[in-house]
């Protein structure tokens, strides 16, 4: 997912963020979504609030 102003600054902003990985791709579609704003995850330990990683 990328920020941009048009279709074509999306394409080149993915482009541009795939430019020297490995991984071969191919773009099927560049569509508007009703998303406006995407936070970094805060990610937990392994461990629940009881310190037991069990559960």
């Amino acid at each position: 997912m990328v920020q941009a102003d048009s279709q074509q600054a999306a394409t080149d902003s993915f482009n541009k963020g795939m430019k020297g990985t490995m991984a071969d791709f191919e773009i099927e579609k560049v569509a508007e979504t009703k998303i406006m704003d995407v936070y970094p995850a805060k990610y937990l330990s392994s461990t629940n609030e009881t310190g037991n990683a069990d559960g």
